[in-house]
């Protein structure tokens, strides 16, 4: 099918929560913002009256909002409704902001359009608490949407040719390329070309008027009615109290609730590289085309299994990206934490290796290959939305760090990047086995350890320092 994907960024949240003289605010931050994702979330399913496939609310990732577009006949009305909406819910949640004395929050977007596969995950664990149910979609839309709205300035929304050309746009300039980010973007994906105006730009900047404005203001009432419940809702919001995370007990789970928490921990990002690029060789519908679709269902569902078996939380699935995390655990098991998260990593290249690509998919030799990356440190965690549409949120600059770890720190295939406090988190805690494994296999690149080592080489390694230590009691990991 095709649609437009839009990404609509909170710029400068990650910022503000990472403000220690605000640390007792995070809690009714966090509220506020959960509260305005209840409200575009509202809007959207009003607008487009519970037709999931003509417009939807995809996920809430971090500190942005995906929404997907898939009804031809309402892609023009419905964009630039949602893109006034959203705009007018976000001034009411910075007058929300500013009465409490709090930093107001800037909005960006990126957007692009084209075919796109539904994908939702439905993963089932024999622990039904561990069981993982999900919307998700696989394509380049999505792909080149996120990174186009990562780039973009506050106040701006930045759009591929093709929403250029499928919303009669005009004249608008490409964008510069300061930074060679661009210049990198286009060599990478040679059919897209990026456009920049202001919100308030684009709103204006139409080939249909009449038509987008009947449309807006048909839609003015749905808007004003989840203007007012927001509106309700954070006037109600007062008071919010942060939570300690607990240190939990090694292979207990955590389960995060409505009540923002403070946790100490890692957080990994797991991505599948380069099945995008194989999906696009296939024609949408084809025989090799939903091969490859179920190919990567069963690559996720892999991650998905290696997280849940090596007791770390799963946050969310982002079309072919697992995102988790592991907090700390109770001093008498400090060790076990370090343990965990490098024997997960190493599983989930093992459960992707174990997976080939289906002969004839593919060029000769050609694989699907992940990238892992992890960080350590504080960051703050909470459940969002309604009931029917819960989302797991992490927030705090560590998310950051852990997006730039997998994506510029484990650029070759199958490789693991440590940012350095991971690193030096796991020589501190881990026992002697582990930290002598990570320091061979883990070395600098850059500003991260990385390592291009297999689960061989880690259960190797493992086997051949266990044997050097003393143990209590038998270590079921090295032979996992």
């Amino acid at each position: 099918m095709q649609g437009i994907h839009l990404y609509i960024g909170l710029t400068n949240l990650a910022d503000v929560i990472e403000d220690k003289e605000r640390e007792q605010q995070i809690p009714l931050i966090s509220a506020f913002v959960g509260a305005f994702f209840d409200g575009t979330n509202d809007f959207i399913k009003k607008l487009s009256c519970a037709n999931e496939q003509r417009l939807h609310v995809e996920k809430f990732t971090g500190d942005r909002i995906h929404i997907v577009f898939g009804n031809t006949g309402f892609l023009s009305s419905d964009f630039y409704s949602v893109v006034s909406g959203v705009s007018l819910l976000v001034g009411k949640l910075n007058k929300a902001q500013e009465m409490q004395k709090l930093p107001t929050i800037s909005i960006n977007m990126g957007a692009d359009f084209g075919d796109y596969e539904n994908a939702p995950i439905d993963f089932r664990s024999e622990d039904k608490s561990k069981s993982i149910k999900e919307k998700n979609t696989i394509g380049f839309p999505a792909n080149k949407a996120a990174k186009i709205q990562d780039k973009t300035n506050p106040g701006e929304i930045h759009f591929s040719n093709r929403i250029k050309k499928l919303l009669d746009l005009g004249a608008v300039h490409e964008i510069s390329d300061s930074t060679g980010w661009y210049s990198a973007f286009t060599t990478r994906y040679s059919d897209t070309k990026i456009y920049a105006l202001t919100i308030e730009e684009f709103l204006r900047r139409n080939s249909r008027p009449h038509q987008v404005f009947d449309s807006v203001q048909n839609n003015r009432s749905l808007l004003l009615e989840s203007v007012n419940t927001l509106e309700q809702k954070l006037n109600a919001l007062t008071s919010d109290f942060l939570t300690e995370g607990k240190r939990i007990k090694t292979y207990d789970s955590v389960e995060l609730t409505a009540k923002t928490t403070k946790y100490k921990g890692f957080v990994i990002y797991a991505d599948i590289r380069h099945s995008t690029t194989l999906l696009s060789r296939w024609p949408q519908g084809s025989n090799q085309y939903r091969a490859i679709c179920n190919d990567l269902q069963k690559r996720i569902y892999a991650m998905l299994g290696g997280i849940t078996k090596n007791d770390c939380d799963h946050i969310q699935v982002q079309g072919d990206r697992e995102t988790a995390m592991l907090p700390e655990k109770v001093d008498a098991d400090e060790k076990a934490t370090g343990e965990l998260i490098l024997k997960t990593a190493f599983s989930l290249l093992k459960g992707n290796i174990n997976i080939p690509l289906l002969e004839g998919l593919g060029q000769p030799g050609e694989t699907l290959p992940i990238g892992i990356g992890i960080s350590f440190g504080e960051f703050h965690g909470r459940t969002i939305g309604p009931g029917d549409a819960k989302e797991n949120f992490l927030c705090g600059r560590i998310i950051n760090d852990t997006d730039d770890a997998e994506d510029k720190g484990a650029k070759a295939d199958n490789t693991i990047a440590l940012t350095v406090p991971a690193y030096e988190e796991i020589c501190r805690v881990a026992g002697d086995p582990v930290k002598k494994t990570v320091r061979d296999l883990f070395k600098p690149e850059g500003i991260y350890y990385v390592s291009h080592g297999s689960f061989d080489d880690y259960r190797n390694k493992m086997a051949q320092y266990s044997r050097q230590t003393v143990f209590e009691g038998p270590k079921p990991w090295i032979n996992d």
